[in-house]
């Protein structure tokens, strides 16, 4: 997406250069035992003795339910499988429906026998609406997270020993499912696909409720209007534009405040995974 977006060709060299410091993670990511994740703070280009490497990694994929996520998680689906991996891509019925009914009119580069789509339940009726973001995130939270696990252990108990997961990546608003992939021994890694302020912002909640910008209750703002400044690399913003914010009703606000701010937890594996790109970019 961000190849396709900007022109800059300093930018595209160092979104490339991001990329591929990606994609060599996550194939070191599938490769690896829980033992082996010390190793993660040395990593050099040169890493073909590690185990299972000769084996063809296979990523589970979780995007959040809504286009602007799917898209460019199966973007990156796409390059994945160009780099040698096996997909699965694991969306939720509704969407995965959308998706079928669309694909007649995909070109013939649009599908690839290395990308498998599944779905399981999201949590909501059919005919419940899906555009009712808390809601969405209520039922995900709920209902989501057992129809994952039992996935998970079907394939693992299932699948031919070379096309077993190897490692699941998820979209960041949906890092409740880690707790389900450790539990089936799956190494993890989040997925961003929204813009860094966004990201910053979610990520530095805690900062927010200590330095009296929001309440801890609901992510309401203690001044409605007010603006402030994380860090001096960041531009300032009004309170009132932050994502939880933005949705007209405070009952909803505060579901999807506390939806994010769960998500918000961040576990040492995944700050390696973004330490390591920072320093290959």
């Amino acid at each position: 997406m961000l190849v396709k977006r900007f022109q800059n060709s300093s930018f595209l060299q160092g979104s490339l250069r991001t990329f591929s410091a990606l994609i060599f993670f996550l194939k070191v990511l599938s490769c690896m035992h829980s033992s082996d994740l010390s190793v993660l703070s040395d990593l050099s280009p040169s890493l073909s003795c590690l185990p299972n490497m000769g084996r063809r990694p296979h990523a589970l994929l979780l995007p959040y339910p809504a286009q602007g996520h799917v898209l460019p998680l199966m973007e990156l689906a796409h390059r994945m499988v160009s780099h040698g991996f096996t997909i699965t891509f694991i969306n939720t019925h509704f969407n995965h429906a959308r998706l079928l009914s669309a694909m007649p009119t995909l070109t013939c580069n649009s599908t690839n026998p290395s990308i498998n789509f599944i779905s399981i339940p999201d949590g909501l009726q059919p005919g419940d609406d899906r555009n009712h973001i808390a809601n969405l995130c209520k039922a995900l939270t709920t209902i989501m997270p057992l129809h994952l696990e039992e996935l998970i252990i079907k394939m693992m108990h299932e699948q031919p020993e070379h096309y077993k997961p190897t490692c699941l990546i998820a979209d960041e608003s949906m890092a409740w499912a880690f707790d389900v992939a450790k539990k089936t021994g799956l190494r993890t890694a989040a997925f961003w696909p929204a813009s860094a302020t966004t990201f910053t912002n979610m990520r530095n909640i805690p900062k927010l409720i200590q330095d009296g910008i929001i309440h801890e209750h609901d992510g309401s703002a203690k001044t409605p209007g007010v603006i402030f400044r994380l860090s001096h690399g960041i531009p300032p913003m009004n309170v009132d534009h932050l994502s939880w914010n933005c949705f007209f009703n405070p009952e909803s606000n505060k579901v999807i405040f506390h939806y994010v701010y769960s998500n918000s937890g961040v576990n040492q594996e995944r700050r390696v995974c973004r330490r390591q790109l920072i320093l290959r970019s």
